[in-house]
C-alpha cells in the first residue's frame, strides 16, 4: 500500500506536465524603437511567418516602442 502511494505522488506531477505540453508556446519580442521602424517591422513578419509554419504550435506577441521598461 505504501509504495502504491509513493508512486502515485511521483506520477502525479509528471501527468500534469504532460497536459501542459500540448499547448503552443509563446514568443515574446520587445524593441525600444516605436511601431513602424524597420527593425520592429521585420520581427513582426518573423514573428508571423513562424506561427505560420508552426501549425499553430507557436504564438507571437511583439512589444515595441520600450513599453516593457529597461
Amino acid at each position: 500500500m505504501d509504495f502504491k502511494r509513493t508512486l502515485l505522488a511521483a506520477a502525479l506531477p509528471f501527468a500534469f506536465s504532460l497536459s501542459s505540453a500540448a499547448q503552443a508556446l509563446e514568443i515574446k519580442f520587445a524593441d525600444i524603437h516605436p511601431a513602424g521602424y524597420p527593425t520592429v517591422v521585420a520581427e513582426e513578419q518573423l514573428g508571423k511567418t513562424l506561427v505560420a509554419d508552426s501549425n499553430g504550435a507557436l504564438t507571437f506577441k511583439m512589444f515595441a516602442g520600450g513599453v516593457l521598461g529597461s
